[in-house]
């Protein structure tokens, strides 16, 4: 039961990308840190604490959900949960999965196997999103957008 509410937020906490501060002085903010998915969505940290018992619904969620968010939030319970037995039941799922369920699963062992990002690492990857975010202009410094 659990499982299928670990996309829900926690009350209050709001995932708006407007609000990607800005990088200043060639220093990140530390409000620019991604918030851990433990504390946007309270039911990841639920499912750590719950331990190996879940992890064959967290994998049939990650098989079943369309929504990127909740694959997201069940690759962190594993990740959390990470040992031979969560990838071996990865694998052991897309061997008997349909394909439809063996696609998605195949993404899931994708995000599971990926490192975080360095601290330099995400400085970069904040300093490019924060320029496509900056209003395309013109010659003489003018905003094309008004």
């Amino acid at each position: 039961m659990l499982v299928s509410h670990i996309g829900f937020p926690e009350v209050g906490v709001e995932d708006d990308e407007d609000s990607i501060p800005p990088i200043a002085e060639g220093r990140i903010s530390p409000l620019a840190i991604p918030t851990p998915i433990e504390r946007r969505l309270p039911a990841v940290s639920a499912l750590v604490n719950i331990g190996e018992p879940c992890i064959d619904a967290v994998i049939e969620k990650i098989a079943t959900t369309d929504f990127g968010t909740e694959r997201h939030a069940c690759v962190g319970v594993l990740k959390r949960l990470s040992g031979p037995s969560v990838r071996a039941r990865m694998e052991q799922a897309i061997q008997t999965a349909p394909q439809k369920k063996r696609e998605a699963l195949k993404t899931g062992l994708k995000l599971l196997d990926e490192k975080p990002l360095s601290a330099e690492e995400l400085k970069e990857k904040l300093e490019e999103l924060l320029r496509e975010r900056e209003p395309a202009t013109v010659k003489g410094g003018q905003s094309i957008h008004g």
